[in-house]
């Protein structure tokens, strides 16, 4: 108990050293400034005291051997990859490891890449202990020909968790990117990772000592999402996605169980936007996750590396002619005040746009996403985007719609030609190529975005809609 009865000790700060390691500019005569670093990751390591941060730029070559390098439960010694990152690439996919851990304890290792080696990182030895691997890239681990390949092979330790890291294209044999072995003595913790086209995502076998699994994607391995030879359930499954694993999200080997599942598990596209595996707005791994402790700004976490925000109040400014489309900035969420008269079915273009004028005829605008029909009068709400015809509104809602009379098109002569009004225009074909072709009246050349069967020499009218760029054809005749 507290002097004050509180039962709550004050915390107590530390103070703690910082160091640099640069493999191509340093040395390790240097004091490990960031003036003067050091090139290798441990080739100082007795200076190394708990609470102590380092941060590493450069590629590294060879096996980083963590022995008997220890920090504190509380304040962990921490290498942190900086500038332009840390990439450890031994080149030997068939014996080597990128880091080693044997007797070792309280460690973080935070932002490192890895690829090319056999293992990324294993532990072995005399149980490592409480060490945190976090916002990690492995790619491209495996061995040579079959067998043991890993990201991460855990033979033996305690305490081993892996965090917000990406696990891609690794395991060429049948392991997985997450090997937890025989010799596993304490907890592992495997949370908030991502796991793609991999062959197996998690293999685990021999002993039953608990391994917790939580808020990670699985997706589009080759054979199985998670593999074990346990024989009892000791494996613990919360709120994961699996998608698109090849074989499935199960496979038990020698009749165990192996896993247990504790709900909150979905197999769902997680609905990924790019490489990086950031996910839509709309993703059914948003507020999907269990609490771990990591915090998080929804109702619940979220699945997979990121957390995303809670999507703010759109707010739409009025747009209050189709002229005034042209004034709008790429990327502005508009409102339509006026109405707008659609000039064809949304089936007449085959990306589903409409093009729709106002009362005056003169002007018109593409809308992309909205169902709407020739003759329909509307307004929406929407998203100003561009494209080779120019600017045009995303529809994301059509706010009124009623049924109207459909626009006839302008009759104009190719000279007298003007954007975003429906037109019909006539001559003969002098051109043609994939997709578009090109005819001429005497007032000039217009180049028709679509595709005819009429033969060049044929005199054909075309109803569309003017363009920047000549006509997009909604009916040839």
């Amino acid at each position: 108990m507290n002097g004050d009865g509180s039962g709550v000790f004050p915390l107590v700060a530390r103070e703690y050293n910082t160091y640099s390691v640069n493999s191509a500019t340093g040395s390790d005569s240097n004091p490990g400034t960031e003036a003067a670093p050091w090139k290798t990751i441990l080739g100082n390591k007795a200076q190394l005291v708990a609470g102590d941060l380092v941060y590493v730029t450069g590629t590294f070559n060879s096996t980083v051997e963590f022995n008997g390098l220890s920090g504190d439960v509380d304040f962990p010694i921490t290498f942190k990859a900086y500038g332009e990152g840390a990439l450890v690439q031994t080149n030997n996919n068939n014996g080597t490891y990128g880091m080693h851990f044997t007797t070792a304890a309280n460690l973080e290792i935070d932002g490192f890449e890895f690829t090319g080696n056999m293992r990324a990182i294993y532990f072995d030895g005399s149980t490592p202990t409480n060490i945190k691997i976090t916002n990690c890239h492995f790619y491209e681990n495996h061995r040579n020909g079959s067998g043991e390949g890993a990201g991460i092979w855990i033979w033996n330790g305690s305490g081993i968790k892996i965090d917000h890291c990406i696990f891609e294209n690794n395991c060429m044999a049948d392991e997985g990117c997450i090997v937890i072995g025989n010799g596993t003595s304490g907890d592992s913790y495997i949370y908030n990772n991502v796991f793609a086209n991999n062959v197996y995502g998690i293999r685990v076998w021999g002993n039953d000592v608990p391994v917790r699994v939580a808020n990670n994607i699985f997706y589009g391995q080759s054979k199985f999402a998670l593999y074990s030879d346990r024989p009892s359930g000791s494996t613990f499954l919360y709120n994961n996605c699996y998608y698109g694993n090849v074989m499935g999200v199960f496979q038990h080997y020698g009749g165990g169980d192996g896993w247990t599942d504790c709900g909150g598990n979905i197999e769902l596209d997680p609905m990924f936007i790019d490489d990086v595996f950031h996910v839509d707005g709309a993703s059914p791994v948003i507020d999907a996750g269990v609490d771990v402790g990591f915090g998080y700004t929804g109702s619940a976490p979220d699945m997979g590396l990121y957390e995303t925000d809670p999507a703010a109040p759109v707010e739409y400014n009025d747009l209050d002619s189709a002229a005034d489309l042209a004034n709008a900035e790429v990327g502005d969420y508009v409102a339509t005040t006026f109405d707008s008269l659609a000039f064809n079915a949304s089936s007449a273009f085959a990306d589903g746009s409409v093009y729709a004028g106002d009362s005056t005829r003169l002007y018109g605008i593409k809308f992309v996403g909205a169902d709407l029909a020739a003759g329909d009068v509307f307004r929406v709400k929407g998203q100003v985007k561009s494209d080779a015809d120019g600017k045009y509104i995303e529809v994301a809602e059509v706010t009124s719609k009623t049924a109207g009379t459909a626009v006839k098109a302008l009759g104009l002569t190719n000279a007298e030609l003007d954007t975003n009004v429906l037109v019909r225009v006539w001559g003969k074909i002098v051109s043609k190529a994939d997709g578009t072709f090109v005819i001429n009246n005497g007032s000039g050349d217009v180049t028709i975005k679509g595709a005819t069967d009429k033969t060049v020499g044929t005199f054909v009218t075309v109803t569309g809609v003017a363009t920047e760029t000549g006509v997009r054809a909604i009916e040839v005749r």
